[in-house]
């Protein structure tokens, strides 16, 4: 369940159901909302300290691998805040 691609899919979802019309929709994006919140916390991804690139710096790992690992982190912070705004705009709506 907490694979980056699901947890994507679950945001795009969210925002199907907020914007899709029924109220059935709108109660399945809640119920998403609630998913993806709690994945966003489990995943640790809006904490600084769960860093790919300190990982690597410390194993002393090549400019490729720290050029990736930077990569990982700006993803995995999207991702967090996506998550983060998404659950925002469903509580405010």
């Amino acid at each position: 369940m907490y694979e980056i691609g699901v947890v994507q899919a679950s945001v795009l979802q969210a925002y199907f159901g907020m914007f899709g019309g029924s109220p059935r929709l709108f109660q399945q994006a809640e119920v998403t909302r609630a998913a993806l919140v709690t994945s966003c916390r489990r995943m640790r991804l809006l904490d600084r300290a769960m860093s790919v690139v300190e990982h690597v710096k410390r194993q002393g790992g090549t400019a490729e691998e720290l050029e990736r690992a930077v990569k990982m982190d700006h993803r995995r912070n999207r991702l967090g805040w996506a998550i983060f705004v998404s659950a925002e705009r469903l509580l405010a709506y």
